[in-house]
């Protein structure tokens, strides 16, 4: 039992994996610095008879693996810097479940007021999306097609998630309330 505790502890290890920084970034770093060194030290050809091939294509898999962290590495910042729209407030929030569905169009001064300063945050926030969205990038010649890849799959994530909060219940409701005031924000909404 001794011999056999003594080689179980030469062969399992155990981890903790702190996921403060999110489970894309923990992963990414595992693979880097636990699975890369290793693969890194496997030879190129085995000795005859261990393998059915004698020769593995270690460098593809390494640039597998590479890509792979990199791909990691590339969605959690594309996460961390999501564009998330602004909260209406709790007021608006609570008035907006007390009316109900068909009378938007008695709605008060004051609540008509609190969303369109909502939707105007709205506006202002998608108007600086699309300003830095058409600033021209500049990238030197000797980038590859991964790097405009990913700076195309960003831009893509970015526009997917906005449209995705525009198209929630609360978003909905503020300008399902506008509507009937004739806003001035619905026709700036369409344009944006």
């Amino acid at each position: 039992a001794l011999i056999f505790l003594f080689l179980y502890c030469q062969e399992v290890t155990f981890w903790a994996l702190d996921f403060s920084r999110g489970v894309l970034r923990t992963v990414e770093e595992l693979i880097s610095t636990l699975l890369l060194p290793q693969l890194k030290q496997i030879p190129e050809e085995f000795p005859a008879g261990k393998s059915v091939s004698n020769k593995i294509n270690k460098q593809t898999l390494l640039d597998v693996v590479t890509g792979f962290t990199t791909t990691l590495s590339n969605s959690s910042d594309i996460l961390e810097k999501q564009v998330v729209l602004k909260p209406c407030s709790s007021r608006l929030m609570e008035q907006l479940k007390l009316v109900a569905d068909g009378e938007y169009n008695f709605a008060s001064p004051h609540l008509l007021e609190d969303a369109e300063k909502c939707a105007l945050s709205w506006v202002s926030q998608l108007e600086q999306v699309l300003a830095i969205s058409d600033q021209i990038r500049k990238e030197t010649d000797d980038t590859g097609p991964r790097v405009e890849l990913d700076y195309w799959l960003r831009r893509k994530a970015t526009f997917k998630s906005l449209l995705h909060q525009m198209q929630n219940p609360q978003c909905k409701s503020v300008l399902l309330l506008l509507q009937p005031s004739k806003s001035r924000l619905i026709k700036v909404c369409p344009s944006v």
